[in-house]
């Protein structure tokens, strides 16, 4: 299962494909959020999830969010579950309020790698 992951921290990244993969998910890589929006407009069918970090520079996972959702809407397409990631559960009703299907606490832990998977079967 293919999973675009848009977060500037390279060692929550390597953590995540590290675990996503024995849990059978292949994870794509952004640092930013444009340059993940740049990613999902390009291969939007190739994902079944998106893992957006909130706090990114130039271009944040909360804006980043509403643009995915802007595009699927101008283009008719199913909306994909995309997942936040934060520090700061406090944060959470904003990026449920931008479009996030769920919010998950950082650094990501083993039940959250198999409640993601049970959500993409």
């Amino acid at each position: 299962m293919n999973v675009l992951m848009i977060d500037d921290d390279d060692f929550l990244q390597m953590m995540v494909k590290t675990m996503g993969g024995m849990f059978g998910l292949v994870i794509t890589p952004a640092v930013d959020g444009n340059q993940g929006i740049a990613i999902y407009r390009e291969r939007h069918s190739d994902f079944k999830l998106v893992l957006m970090d909130f706090l990114m520079p130039e271009c944040d996972g909360i804006e980043a969010t509403k643009k995915i959702r802007e595009f699927e809407a101008k283009y008719g397409l199913a909306p994909i579950k995309i997942y936040g990631l934060t520090g700061d559960m406090e944060e959470q009703n904003k990026g449920l309020h931008a479009g996030m299907n769920k919010v998950f606490e950082k650094p990501l832990k083993k039940p959250d790698f198999e409640e993601i998977v049970q959500d993409l079967k």
